[in-house]
């Protein structure tokens, strides 16, 4: 009995010391896990870094080789008419041989000829010229020099809001019920500013249809909230014209939004299908 006892104590008191034995290497290895996350989390630190300096070091470098250091876009209101839109451009190039004849190419996006338009010389390496445009296309552009040394521009689009139209941001809100259906919508516009007159909201229209055939023409009011909408732009606040209606009718089919612009041109969407 006595032999049997100091066995049981030894077993006890081996297992204590693999217990504790197991415990410093848990702490070990606890330890050393949270080494390899801090050297985890400094190497990714670190090329986070490295890869932020390449990523600053290859823009300098682009900027440095870039040919074309500045170019802008003006809308030229006094000949622009409606589907007849001329814009300005003006560009300054980063060097320029004496000799160089300087041409701006711009094409319809679906098209591949160009056409080309002479520059004409401003100051320094400024050079301007000016392009027509179907504000139903999109355009391409590019500038070419030619003389002792031909050189050209990469493909890029001319800024289309510079001569096409910006449809109106509209918001629409609507709930039916009761006996007879009854249907309430309230839509509201949102117009930022335009460049030409012609593209800016003579007058908006509700039309209203009903389950018997007939319609119902009901117009927007041209009344801005005090709190009327705005837009951010080059972090600049650009106020918006708005137009307002609330329709409130029995048998309501559907309903849509014709909006009427200063050139005489309409543009009709359908808003709601009622059940």
């Amino acid at each position: 009995m006595e032999k049997q006892i100091k066995w049981l104590v030894f077993l006890v008191a081996i297992s204590l010391v693999f217990h504790l034995y197991s415990i410093v290497k848990m702490n070990g290895l606890t330890q050393h896990v949270h080494s390899l996350n801090q050297q985890y989390a400094s190497l990714e630190q670190s090329l986070d870094y490295r890869f932020s300096y390449l990523e600053r070091e290859l823009y300098e470098l682009r900027q440095g080789e870039r040919w074309l250091v500045d170019i802008h876009f003006q809308a030229n209101q006094q000949k622009s008419v409606p589907g007849d839109i001329w814009i300005d451009a003006q560009w300054t190039f980063k060097e320029l041989e004496t000799d160089a004849d300087v041409t701006f190419l711009f094409r319809k996006e679906q098209e591949d000829v160009w056409k080309e338009v002479d520059a004409q010389f401003v100051s320094g390496t400024t050079y301007e010229a000016p392009l027509q445009l179907d504000p139903e296309s999109q355009y391409m552009y590019r500038i070419a020099s030619t003389g002792t040394l031909n050189r050209g521009t990469e493909e890029e689009y001319l800024p289309a809001h510079l001569y096409q139209p910006s449809p109106p941001n509209i918001s629409t809100s609507h709930s039916s019920g009761g006996p007879n259906n009854e249907v309430f919508f309230e839509a509201t516009l949102h117009q930022y500013e335009v460049l030409f007159d012609f593209y800016q909201i003579k007058e908006a229209t509700a039309i209203v249809h009903f389950s018997d055939g007939s319609t119902k023409k009901i117009p927007f009011v041209n009344e801005p909230y005090d709190n009327e909408l705005v837009a951010i732009e080059d972090n600049a606040q650009v106020e918006a014209t708005t137009w307002y209606v609330r329709v409130q009718a029995e048998e309501v089919v559907s309903i849509e939004v014709e909006v009427t612009y200063g050139d005489g041109s309409k543009q009709r969407d359908e808003m709601y299908l009622f059940p």
